[in-house]
């Protein structure tokens, strides 16, 4: 009788476990898209019209683990409006993420009031575990109508002025990511 009552008690146990896996799995599949389904996303809400969004990506490594991060800027539109989309890359649990099952959580839009050649975002980014980082990451975009060849980038480091310079291609729509912008390992970095 007992050994019975232990035999249920184990085989529910696994059931409830399975059924509480399944439960998460489905609700993180719900609250993620897949890799393919970013561009139809970025074309249903669109608010400017564009037909056509170019992806780039950009990632990070800290000493916990990577940030990743796929930007869409809008490629054309009806208007001189910029647009732009921003997903996070994110993972299940501990299982490591992979080409074959890439899942994205949306994070930002960003869309331009004016007729802007280059517009920007800051927004602050989030490690695999949802955990916020310490710093910010300030993103320019431009569906590059003007035909921006580069562009440059001033910054300050504590009271010291630096010149980025970022390489980018005539005629396609482009970002530029300035990551660690607010105090990181002591050093204040800002526009």
């Amino acid at each position: 009788m007992i050994k019975k009552r232990l035999k249920w008690i184990f085989l529910g146990s696994i059931i409830a476990g399975l059924i509480i896996i399944f439960v998460c799995l489905f609700t993180f599949l719900s609250r993620t898209i897949d890799a393919g389904e970013m561009k139809p996303y970025c074309i249903d809400n669109t608010k400017i019209n564009a037909a056509s969004f170019d992806n780039m990506r950009h990632m990070e490594y800290n000493e916990e683990n990577r940030i990743e991060y796929s930007f869409w800027v809008a490629a054309d539109g009806l208007s001189d409006q910029q647009e732009l989309f921003i997903f996070q890359k994110v993972q299940f649990g501990p299982i490591e993420r992979t080409i074959i099952w890439e899942r994205f959580h949306f994070a930002c839009h960003a869309s331009s009031d004016a007729d802007e050649i280059v517009s920007q975002v800051m927004f602050t980014p989030r490690n695999t575990r949802n955990k916020k980082q310490s710093v910010n990451w300030m993103v320019f975009y431009s569906s590059n109508k003007h035909h921006i060849s580069h562009i440059d980038i001033t910054i300050k480091e504590d009271s010291k002025v630096c010149i980025l310079k970022s390489g980018v291609a005539t005629e396609q729509a482009f970002s530029v990511v300035l990551p660690d912008l607010g105090t990181q390992d002591g050093v204040y970095r800002n526009l």
